[in-house]
């Protein structure tokens, strides 16, 4: 069990070591032999000299001389590490026969799939979480990991499609219903949403994550009443929850209540890493209600002055005085 646990290891480490040597170069370095005591020191090549142009490297010598720990960065990139790795891994399995090969179960593909979404290796990405998808098509938390992971990397039809698929098995899973509303909301698909998500509610319907969620859909139907009803519902299961505050706020604000939406983030604030986007709304809410000075505090060089000033003629003409509302 050792060989196939030290390739998932390494495979996930490989990706991250390559990416990091993509967008580092590396210095040549040299080792002390036995009369250097095993110090490390830059000894020649890029970055020997500090401002320099590099200095030539003196051939490897034997004995007390000095011996190359890193080549050049350019056949670091050129896969030394890698290849390193395959070589590790086919020693690792060379005493075995060919059927006995180990292979990739779903979770290592996992594993292999969130290093490369980490890395930015989008495609590599999708063709993992496809793959464990497939290798354990009757596992639920398998299904829902690679269903999110396609979601995130923009796949948004085929983790919809994965999780039809399951529900065909398991038509009553709140886990699966509810990530299957969450990716029709991102789709744009607020109906079928409502629908999916109102399963999940009437199990159970304190339900915060779906109760947001189908908030969300109810909001992108200009529903904005019965959204803000919900939102406040998932509240009450989640008090003071930034993400849904924000999704309140943003559909007060659609609805023509700037100020309630102003106060409704306001106690946010002060908190310690606030996701900007959190920041931004409270900054242009602020304007939005005639606190300028609180907007400039709060949005900084962030947002020009004139895309300022259109978004806020844009959300006063759905004030209620705008729009003929008492």
């Amino acid at each position: 069990m050792l060989c196939p646990n030290l390739k998932a290891a390494l495979i996930p480490i490989g990706i991250r070591i390559a990416v990091w040597l993509e967008k580092k170069p590396l210095p040549l370095r040299s080792w002390e032999g036995v009369g250097g005591r095993g110090r490390s020191k830059v000894a020649c090549g890029v970055g020997a000299s500090p401002g320099g142009s590099p200095s030539p490297c003196p051939p490897p010598t034997r004995g007390g001389g000095k011996i190359l720990l890193w080549p050049h960065p350019i056949l670091m990139r050129m896969g030394l590490v890698p290849a390193l790795a395959c070589w590790l891994l086919a020693g690792c399995g060379g005493h075995q026969s060919d059927s006995q090969q180990p292979t990739m179960n779903a979770e290592s593909r996992l594993h292999v799939a969130a290093a490369a979404e980490e890395s930015g290796d989008r495609d590599l990405a999708i063709s993992m979480y496809t793959a464990a998808a497939s290798e354990a098509p009757a596992d639920t938390p398998t299904q829902l990991r690679c269903a999110e992971g396609l979601a995130r990397s923009g796949k948004l039809e085929d983790a919809a499609g994965l999780l039809a698929r399951r529900l065909k098995t398991a038509p009553h899973d709140p886990e699966v219903l509810r990530t299957m509303g969450a990716i029709q909301v991102m789709a744009g698909q607020p109906v079928q949403a409502i629908q999916t998500l109102s399963l999940v509610l009437a199990a159970k319907p304190d339900d915060p994550t779906a109760l947001a969620n189908k908030a969300v859909a109810l909001d992108i139907l200009h529903r904005h009443d019965e959204a803000q009803g919900l939102y406040r519902q998932a509240l009450s299961a989640l008090p003071n929850d930034p993400t849904i505050s924000n999704d309140l706020a943003l559909s007060l604000m659609l609805s023509g209540r700037t100020e309630e939406a102003r106060q409704t983030l306001s106690p946010f604030r002060d908190v310690a890493g606030l996701p900007e986007r959190m920041t931004i709304n409270l900054g242009i809410m602020a304007a939005a209600t005639g606190h300028a000075q609180e907007a400039e505090q709060l949005l900084g060089s962030r947002i020009a002055a004139t895309d300022l000033a259109s978004l806020t003629r844009a959300i006063g003409k759905f004030t209620p005085a705008a729009t003929g509302q008492r």
